[in-house]
């Protein structure tokens, strides 16, 4: 909310050219002058009914307001404002609420602290923030004196300085006491008070256009709206547009200061976070009179929606205001009067009115009427001349404006209305502005009568035919307890998806009402269907005898030596099995001795049941191992306790129908209600404080099932069989799994709409402060809904083992006021019920802020559960609950806690969203995923959903999942992902078909699709962080979608694709991949690649690698920090054209015995303004079996004060290569002996003992550059080459080299073979090179595409036997055109070459 006086233009400029020139076309707006009225009319009416193909923006967020989550939003607390404003900003529900669906900010006069008046504040920072895309927020406006509402957006980093340098962005500004305007605003420049800023004043954003809309904007709500892409930002109010700004020029206006901007655009380049508030008074409007208050009791700023949507690949133009309306013609508006006046109502001193402005203009009436001889009684006439004179010829541009008394508009006889109605002087009719979707896409219907079900015996009606419960047991289905009906409904409910049931839904019936409410909408059943319930009795049923892990000795087993492990997974845990065992016990008893003291007396927490006591080796030579067998009468279930034990389990035969013209409610109560299947066909809710047992819950396409908003105390208890043993199915059999009979128990399945909402929490958050060891106190950043008793985890840290669970002792709040940021210092002090066992320290880089550890809370007031068979087992041998949504429909699940879940079987996941293809409303946000096995999340064959700000701990497998490789653009934010310690949480034997990411390289997020929008995600404890890996060959190809702010820290990877190379993918509306354009380069020959960055991104405390992949292209990474073992480990790299620097900004902390695991081939693999410490590498990594002609060349460039080559290893390289590196203008190369140029002779030499081949010359030698030329041999290839200082020539032979890499055949799509053989040496740039070949040259490819600054070299060729081939004097630059070019050579055809002919290179 900055200045927003001293605006470039004027007012009534700015409305006219709105009224005479914005329309719509093709999704391009166009704004010019004199614009013919005539052809914009069409353009409009052609706009309105074209669909443009390219407008493909997708929602990426969109908060609803069904309760005010604080994983989006902060509420601001404090006294201390700007812009000389009045009020406290508190965080009490008098001033910041949800209610009804809506934010509402209530400004309030009353003494508080030092102020007199209070309001409230929401900001996302640290939150929510975005950059380019379409911002919609929908809001109703306060009115009264002194109230300045705003929506307003800020930087969420402060990139190019404090305010203003970094941008503010002012989408809306009003003055209450002025209704019908608002304003628009950007601030820029220097840091105050050297700012500037501009936009538009306070303005009738509807001036010119039909129908007239709404005048007072505080009366309804409307869309206030910003298109914001690289080139441009156009602000909108309910699509209509009031400003547009072209961004690409220089935003620094002011000569006498230094510029905090280095290009175009900035600083419109950066992401930035939603600010909601109201304040009272300040200089932009009148402040308030105390007293005035009673002016505006009801004053409330009510948000309906805030959405984001964004398209892949932002671009110029507006798609964002691709809508199919149309814009008027100014032409069209006329002055119609009022039907039924009289002459008396003409009389008089009549004013225009123009509200806009509170401008009351006099006309002359009586002049005017007397200069054109209007009669008396010609009121038509009359109002017209008024008109003319003050609206048509003043210049006017406003339509908010009536003629009557001067007042105001109260007793208006003549207004200005579109040219619409009929001659017969009446006023036509204006409809109201078309509102824009606001509500939840949860369905609800309005006519159907309401069920409530309660835990007591109620009436029941049996003369009606319908019956919304069906609790006989004989109707049930003939064939499984568990199966659905045969057949369903399939009529969906019709009326408005946000009408809420027209009876209440917590009244009990207790007869059938006759008659249908008077004031429904619409028409309802004469009568009413059945209601009935169920009354739980204490008859149990029989659940399986509970088993406890027990030791049992292997037979012939004898030998118990003191040597002995018990090893679990892989973990060795060595017992000092003298001091155990006493003297003469038996073999068995030694054995149970050990288990009692290892197993159950130190890790039977952790559910560790893969143990065996033997060798250290592992199992191969087990004496003992865990079972499991019937628990004794002294030894506790292992299984942790059963929810709700009291009263005893009760026994329900029947099945509950939810018929689809019925809405049934499950009330409080203290007592369990159980059912065999719930199958809801119309609608089932589920109140808080509610217990329900039921072996499945099915949900039918027509169906819905709602719990919340703001649900608590709900359980959902799901039983299910034991279905593991030896006829169960395979667990990648997908048939077999999908129709067993036993696997159908424990499951919530959805094929309708599923909103399970439990009252918000703060699901992770990050620490505050350190603490340390024995500390029972912890600073965490955010706590809401935090309360004691619950479950905190709290991530390992660096070179630490373990996570740390704990349970709150206490919360206390703690908000303080910081500094000139728009948000609250505020954050948690928890005091724990026991202390911390080791410190809990932030990891410092040199660059940026420290890296904080995760704490993950892990109680909802919503739990799914049921019991985890096999607790004592092994994962593999587990079985858990289920709940998915199935091809159809919407689920919405948030705050809620699922727990012992997961089975291994293929499908068979914790929550999953399965084959729902386009799915924008879905989304599982802000869940506890707990205790499961084999997936916590999957997404499968579904498009633009989001999974958002969940936990998922000790899931043994993988976190996270993307399935299939077909899947795009859904959104993965800010979710955490986390295992007890760091040897993973692997799922050994699990899905055969998974084990890639269950076991060998388990992954906390496991995509088989790249093309996804992962923003903020963290991850510990696995083995990889983030794992994707290709279910098929397209989907190697598939570009990543957003990859910024992820933070990782985990056993073995961090960023982990094993092979990528992201091209011009096309896929159909399922995903589906076009393979031809999986191809790697186009018609042309040119790169078919994709860039793909990588921002904002850290790994710290990668105890084995580090940010991995083996064969990539074209991947790079900006702004990054990473820690690890190799902090990079790669082996073959490709650079498209246009592919900037491999690492931008970058601090990368190698081991320093290990080094950079550098790419062996082929490409310019830059480092941009990059800091290595350790300056250590380890070349080329795996070169030699991947790499082509081992040619890469590592280039730090730019400020490279901070690079320092302190060791190079050669990894034991015995082949051939002409790797270089080149730190500013030192040069470094790989093997002396295919250096041609004399190295001795200019100062190199081997300052790397490990690394007997390789040389570092010193400055001022110019540039090196690799030469590469591709046969397939076998002969020696002799080269002479002339120093380009000296003048001097030098012969050399090098032998052929043919080593074909592994990776080789992946580009060979297009017909043609690569040849992947050759010779590649090292030149100096200026050198003259002459060669001479007994073999066929396919291709010369000299240096890498990339530099700054293009080099040549003078070629000569000879090719024995091909005259053809000879070149003389040809000049060669390294940025030389290359086609049908890969990472290992070209791409030939048919014995001729695909690329350009060699000699088509010199220029």
């Amino acid at each position: 909310m900055g200045p927003v006086s001293n605006y470039q233009g004027s007012r009534i400029g700015f409305a006219l050219t709105m009224l005479v020139s914005t329309f719509i076309l093709g999704c391009k707006l166009s704004l010019a002058l004199n614009v013919d009225s005539t052809s914009t009319t069409t353009a409009a009416t052609t706009a309105s009914t074209t669909t443009n193909p390219t407008c493909e923006y997708q929602t990426v967020f969109i908060d609803h307001f069904n309760s005010l989550d604080l994983s989006n939003w902060n509420i601001v607390s404090r006294e201390k404002n700007h812009n000389e404003e009045l009020q406290f900003y508190t965080d009490r529900k008098e001033n910041v609420r949800v209610e009804g669906g809506m934010l509402v900010i209530t400004p309030r006069e009353e003494n508080y602290g030092e102020k007199k008046w209070t309001s409230g504040r929401v900001t996302g920072k640290n939150k929510r923030s975005f950059k380019y895309g379409r911002f919609t927020v929908r809001a109703k406006l306060p009115s009264g004196l002194g109230l300045w509402s705003a929506i307003w957006m800020m930087p969420q980093d402060a990139v190019y300085g404090e305010w203003a340098a970094s941008g503010e962005i002012d989408i809306m500004e009003a003055d209450g006491s002025r209704p019908g305007l608002v304003s628009s605003a950007l601030h820029f420049g220097n840091e105050w008070p050297n700012n500037r800023y501009e936009g538009v004043p306070l303005a009738n954003p509807f001036d010119g256009t039909c129908p007239i809309r709404e005048h007072d904007l505080s009366a309804d709500f409307h869309d206030y709206q910003l298109v914001w892409t690289p080139t441009k930002m156009v602000f909108l109010v309910d699509d209509e547009v009031t400003w547009e700004v072209d961004l690409q020029r220089d935003w620094h206006l002011d000569p006498n200061t230094k510029s905090p901007y280095d290009a175009f655009g900035q600083p419109w380049d950066q992401r930035f976070y939603f600010i909601l508030n109201c304040a009272v008074g300040g200089w932009f409007l009148q402040d308030p009179v105390e007293g005035s208050g009673e002016d505006w009791p009801d004053a409330q700023m009510l948000v309906d929606f805030v959405q984001v949507e964004q398209r892949d690949g932002d671009d110029d133009g507006l798609c964002g205001v691709c809508k199919p309306y149309k814009r008027p013609s100014p032409d069209t508006l006329a002055c119609r009067v009022k039907a039924g006046l009289t002459e008396a109502d003409v009389s008089g001193p009549l004013q225009w009115v123009c509200g806009d402005e509170n401008v009351y203009v006099d006309v002359d009436c009586d002049a005017i009427f007397a200069s054109h001889g209007v009669s008396d009684d010609d009121v038509v006439t009359k109002a017209t001349l008024a008109f003319d004179a003050y609206y048509k010829n003043g210049g006017r541009t406003d339509t908010a404006c009536c003629f009557g008394d001067p007042d105001g508009k109260s007793n208006c006889v003549a207004e200005v209305v579109c040219d619409s109605g009929g001659d017969d002087g009446t006023s036509p009719t204006t409809g109201a502005p078309t509102a824009s979707p606001t509500a939840s896409p949860i369905s609800m219907p309005t006519t159907s009568p309401t069920t409530t079900l309660t835990a007591t015996p109620i009436s029941i009606s049996t003369s009606t035919p319908t019956s919304s419960v069906h609790s006989s047991p004989t109707s049930a289905p003939t064939t499984s307890p568990i199966s659905a009906p045969t057949t369903s409904p399939t009529s969906a409910p019709t009326t408005s998806p946000t009408s809420a049931p027209t009876t209440s839904p917590t009244s009990t019936h207790t007869t059938s009402p006759t008659s249908a409410p008077t004031t429904s909408p619409t028409s309802m059943p004469t009568t009413s269907p059945t209601i009935s319930t169920i009354t739980p009795t204490a008859t149990p049923i029989s659940n399986p005898t509970p088993l406890c892990p027990t030791c049992k000795l292997k037979e012939g087993a004898t030998d118990f030596s003191p040597a002995l492990n018990w090893v679990c997974n892989q973990d060795i845990f060595r017992l000092s099995c003298p001091d155990l065992f006493p003297p003469g016990n038996s073999e068995k008893e030694n054995a149970n001795i050990a288990f009692n003291h290892y197993y159950l007396g130190v890790v039977d927490k952790q559910g560790d049941q893969g143990c065996c006591f033997g060798d250290s080796d592992g199992f191969s030579n087990c004496r003992t191992e865990v079972v499991a067998a019937p628990c004794s009468a002294s030894q506790p279930s292992p299984d942790p306790p059963q929810p709700s034990p009291h009263p005893p389990f009760p026994s329900n035969p029947n099945d509950l129908f939810v018929t689809a013209d019925s809405a049934v409610t499950l009330e409080a109560s203290p007592v369990p209600y159980s059912f065999n299947v719930i199958i809801v066909s119309g609608t089932l809710t589920i109140d808080s404080n509610t217990h329900v047992r039921a072996r499945r819950i099915e949900v039918l396409p027509e169906g819905t099932l709602v719990i919340g908003p703001d649900a608590t105390g709900v359980l959902i208890e799901l039983l299910h069989d034991d279905c593991r043993g030896p006829s169960a199915p395979h667990p990648d059999d997908a048939v077999a799994v999908a129709t067993s009979t036993c696997l159908r128990s424990g499951q919530i399945v959805s094929r309708g709409t599923t909103r399970i909402e439990a009252s918000p929490v703060t699901s992770w958050t990050l620490m505050k402060a350190n603490a340390n060891t024995g500390d029972s106190v912890i600073e965490v950043a955010e706590c809401h809904g935090w309360v004691p008793g619950a479950t905190l985890v709290i991530a390992n840290g660096a070179l630490q083992n373990e996570a740390q669970e704990l349970r709150i002792s206490s919360v206390e709040r703690v908000s303080t006021f910081e500094d000139e940021t728009e948000s609250t210092n505020s954050f948690c002090i928890i005091h724990l019920a026991s202390q911390l066992t080791q410190h809990v320290h932030a990891f410092i880089f040199k660059t940026g802020p420290p890296v904080r550890q995760e704490v993950m809370y892990l109680k909802r007031n919503i739990v799914i559960t049921g019991r985890m068979y096999g607790l004592a087992s092994e994962p593999r041998h587990r079985q858990g609950v289920v709940v998915r949504q199935h091809k159809t429909g919407t689920m919405q699940i948030s705050h809620t806690r699922v727990e012992h879940c997961g089975r291994i079987f293929i499908g068979e996941y914790c929550l999953h969203f399965h084959l729902l293809n386009s799915s924008p409303s879905s989304f599982f946000r802000s869940n506890a995923v707990v205790d499961g096995i084999s997936k916590g999340i999957t997404v499968h064959g579904t498009h633009h959903s989001t999974v958002e700000d969940n936990v998922v701990y000790n899931v043994m497998g993988v976190g996270i999942y993307v399935e299939n490789g077909k899947e795009m653009l859904n959104n993965f934010f800010a979710n955490v992902v986390g295992c007890p310690t760091v040897e993973g949480c692997l799922c050994r034997g699990c899905v055969p078909s998974q084990s890639f990411g269950d076991e060998s390289r388990q992954g906390a997020f496991y995509f088989k699709s790249a093309k996804q929008n992962f923003v903020d995600n963290h991850a510990f404890g696995a083995l990889a962080c983030f794992l994707i890996d290709y279910e098929s060959f397209g989907s190697m190809f598939l570009p990543s979608g957003k990859m910024e702010g992820n933070v990782f820290h985990c056993k073995s990877f961090g960023w982990y694709p094993t092979n990528a190379f992201p091209r011009n993918v096309v896929q159909d509306a399922n995903g589906i991949v076009d393979p031809t354009s999986c191809r790697a380069f186009k018609i042309d020959g040119s790169d078919n690649g994709v860039e793909v960055v990588i921002d904002n991104h850290t790994e710290y405390d990668i105890r084995d690698f580090g940010a991995s992949s083996y064969e990539f292209s074209d991947i790079r990474f900006t702004n990054t920090r990473i820690q690890g073992r190799t902090a990079l480990y790669q082996k073959t790299y490709w650079r498209s054209e246009g592919t900037g620097a491999f690492c931008y900004k970058c601090e990368l902390i190698p081991h320093q015995f290990v080094g950079l695991n550098a790419a062996g081939g082929e490409a310019l693999m830059e480092f941009r303004d990059t800091i290595l410490s350790p300056g250590v590498f380890s070349i080329p990594h795996h070169g030699y079996v991947n790499g082509g002609l081992l040619a890469s060349h590592y280039w730090f460039s730019g400020d490279v004060s901070k690079v320092s080559i302190d060791k190079i290893y050669d990894e034991g390289l015995s082949d051939p290569n002409a790797i270089i590196m080149t730190v500013g203008d030192v040069n470094h190369f790989m093997d002396r002996s295919r250096a041609a140029f004399d190295a001795a002779g200019i100062g190199c030499t081997n300052a790397f003992p490990d690394s007997p081949k390789a040389m570092t010359c010193p400055s001022g030698n110019g540039k090196f550059r690799p030469i590469k030329i591709y046969s397939d041999g076998p002969h020696d290839l002799e080269v002479t080459v002339t120093d380009p200082t000296s003048g001097a020539k030098q012969n050399y032979r090098f032998p052929h080299y043919n080593k074909k890499s592994s990776f080789v055949d992946i580009f060979a799509q297009q017909d043609g073979r690569i040849v992947y053989g050759g010779w590649a040496f090292t030149v100096r740039a200026g050198a003259e090179v002459s060669l001479k070949s007994m073999d066929k040259i396919w291709a010369i490819d000299f240096g890498h595409r990339g530099w700054d600054e293009p080099v040549s070299i003078l070629l000569n060729l000879e090719v024995a036997g091909d005259e053809g081939g000879r070149i003389q004097g040809c000049t060669i630059r390294d940025d030389h055109v290359r086609r049908f070019m890969t990472p290992y050579g070209p791409l030939v055809q048919s014995g001729e070459v695909n690329g350009v002919g060699i000699h088509a290179l010199c220029s």
